[in-house]
């Protein structure tokens, strides 16, 4: 904005007009409220950053940090660096035979087997 202009100035005290202060006052307060919308989008794409590599059970365990959002080598690395202090916060997939879901051969019960089988 610079100075306001020589009408508006206040008096030989060094002062500004009121309406002057209060109109960048409100300016300002656009700018803050702007950065802090730049600032949750850019903790919102962090986390998705995270969540989208896998890595981590929750991505929110991986405190924010700006640097690493242009950076995705310095991403893996803080990620790797995190799961090497805490291991437990680490995505577990389970693999192999858990049992539970689809079975093959698995179509028929025969319920007079399994009485059977467990009355021997």
């Amino acid at each position: 904005m610079g100075e306001p202009p020589a009408e508006t100035q206040g008096d030989d005290r060094g002062s500004f007009p009121r309406a002057y202060v209060e109109r960048l006052r409100d300016e300002n307060a656009k700018y803050r409220q702007r950065a802090q919308h730049a600032d949750d989008l850019a903790r919102r794409l962090f986390t998705e950053l995270v969540r989208s590599t896998g890595r981590l059970a929750d991505p929110d365990d991986l405190p924010y940090d700006p640097e690493l959002l242009d950076d995705p080598d310095k991403l893996t690395a803080a990620i790797g660096a995190l799961i090497e202090r805490r291991p437990h916060y680490a995505a577990r997939r389970p693999s192999g035979d858990v049992g539970q879901g689809a079975k093959p051969g698995a179509g028929k019960v025969d319920l007079a087997a399994i009485l059977r089988q467990r009355a021997g």
